[in-house]
């Protein structure tokens, strides 16, 4: 019987944490270099390009403190988070921009614009 009320609490605590933790935190896209972080303030999240794994990328990252690419994301639920705008480094395009959290460790993020859209993973580091 002890056994079975300490799984409980186990679970409890465990999805208490997850739900806790959620997007904030530090994250690579799959296939990419960058480096962002994602934190929360008044209520809404963005995500912070901190860095690089490339030497030469990072430097410059760091250099310019405040390269916020993923603005304004309101949560919806737990996993969900919509309306914000991610504006895309190569060509400072705007894009509509909601995250999913997959698991603690793996988000998909959706990018679109007008009937084009695409998806982009991102793993927790």
């Amino acid at each position: 019987m002890k056994l079975f009320f300490a799984s409980i609490i186990c679970v409890l605590t465990s999805s208490v944490s997850f739900s806790q933790a959620g997007i904030l935190g530090t994250w690579q896209p799959e296939g990419k270099q960058a480096i962002f972080k994602i934190f929360e303030k008044d209520g809404k999240y963005y995500g912070q390009l901190i860095g690089s794994t490339n030497p030469e990328e990072d430097k410059r990252i760091k250099s310019n403190d405040e390269i916020i690419l993923l603005r304004n994301l309101e949560k919806e639920s737990v996993k969900e988070y919509c309306c914000g705008v991610f504006i895309a480094p190569e060509n400072k395009t705007k894009l509509s921009a909601s995250l999913t959290l997959v698991n603690k460790n793996k988000i998909k993020l959706t990018l679109s614009k007008g009937w084009f859209g695409k998806t982009i993973i991102w793993n927790r580091i």
